[in-house]
């Protein structure tokens, strides 16, 4: 037994780290701080730290005497100096926004078009609704080969989860717990109410060709290219082009496109396949196809 004392002096007011994850994936890790005051230690053998379902547990052997002020536990997905991301999204500021906050705490901006209610901003939650962690996955083949929920952050960078959100792929929409409670993923009839609030005639001349996606777009060349074209965010739907990773695991290029899904089921990419709705730099027109179920790709959800 090392009988050696520790004067408190010596760990008064310092924080200790320590990082619990599942499988060490980082975007999924959480970091434990700890900050210990008046420790009182005349001996010890052992301390085991056991970090079990987010909490911490001290086996104390041997006259380990602790007194612990405070404890605290933060959640990150990179404990680092890098300072976290900030959003520069550019809303319409003649109208008024609402919020809504989702399961993680993470705050989005709502609005209301027509009858509806929507989020003004990409999900970026990492947990379904019932609290369960979702998947995230940065390999490309391994992606390619889930068949389960998941979602990554544009080219596996959570610096454009600000902005940008998540992208998701089909199984996560599957499951209809992705969005707060009170919220889900939309329909393709739901998609087609927000699209007839600007364009009347949309269903007889064809989604394909409204002119609506100028009326979602976010205005600028901030995140859009600089060749965007019709964007006015008349609505406040504010649309960003967070691009998508497709079925191989790829990603697309930030700037020049954006991609949602609906929760509609689609047989024209194959069985077991999503509708989803796209906007580009290069038109106002509403792009509308299925979608792989692999594919990941933005979330927007709507008011029930």
């Amino acid at each position: 037994m090392n009988s050696d004392k520790v004067e408190p002096s010596e760990i008064n007011h310092k924080a200790y780290w320590f990082n619990a994850n599942n499988g060490f994936n980082k975007e999924n890790t959480i970091n434990f701080g700890l900050n210990m005051r008046n420790f009182n230690i005349t001996y010890f053998e052992e301390v085991l730290l056991n970090i079990i379902e987010h909490k911490i547990h001290f086996l104390m052997i041997s006259g380990l005497i602790i007194n612990i002020i405070s404890l605290f536990l933060i959640s990150s997905c990179e404990k680092d100096n890098t300072p976290a991301p900030v959003s520069d999204i550019l809303f319409n500021s003649d109208l008024t926004y609402g919020t809504i906050s989702d399961i993680e705490g993470n705050v989005y901006k709502t609005i209301q078009i027509g009858s509806q209610i929507w989020m003004a901003e990409n999900l970026k939650t990492t947990k379904y609704n019932d609290g369960k962690h979702i998947i995230s996955e940065t390999n490309n083949v391994d992606w390619g080969n889930l068949s389960t929920g998941a979602y990554c952050w544009h080219k596996n960078d959570i610096f454009n989860k600000a902005n940008y959100g998540a992208l998701y792929n089909g199984y996560a929409v599957w499951t209809g717990k992705l969005c707060p409670t009170g919220w889900h993923v939309p329909t393709n009839e739901e998609w087609y109410t927000l699209i007839l609030n600007y364009d009347p005639d949309a269903l007889s001349t064809g989604i394909l060709n409204s002119p609506t996606g100028g009326t979602l777009k976010e205005t600028g060349t901030i995140h859009w290219s600089n060749h965007d074209t019709g964007a006015t965010n008349l609505s406040g739907f504010t649309a960003l082009p967070g691009d998508f990773r497709n079925a191989k695991g790829i990603f697309g290029q930030i700037g020049y496109y954006t991609y949602f899904w609906s929760s509609t089921w689609s047989s024209q990419a194959g069985p077991r396949n999503l509708w989803c709705f796209w906007l580009s730099f290069s038109s106002e027109l509403i792009g509308w196809g299925g979608g792989y179920i692999t594919c990941g790709q933005s979330i927007r959800c709507v008011k029930d």
